[in-house]
């Protein structure tokens, strides 16, 4: 028995009909749904996913990188322990 690959649509109810051929019948197998690279908004054409995962010290270069970029959010502050409301008055 060999591997079957097709291609489907996802309806907006988020299910999925799959036909297999009558060889399968009666057959455990093993099923991963991958969207499609110019199918999905996530995945606009050009956009290219990456070949591997990366490891932890690849993730905090990134994760640096990245960091401040976004020059037009405001700077969040931790409030500190006085700054909390009394609500003890109530």
């Amino acid at each position: 028995m060999t591997a079957y690959e097709t291609r489907s649509h996802i309806g907006p109810d988020g299910r999925l009909v799959l036909s297999v051929p009558r060889e399968f019948a009666n057959t455990d197998v093993r099923v991963v749904v991958e969207p499609e690279r110019n199918g999905h908004p996530a995945f606009p054409p050009g956009t290219r996913l990456p070949d591997r995962t990366l490891n932890a010290s690849e993730w905090r270069d990134r994760l640096l990188k990245s960091a401040g970029s976004l020059p037009g959010l405001p700077d969040v502050e931790r409030p500190g322990p006085d700054d909390y409301d009394n609500r003890g008055d109530w």
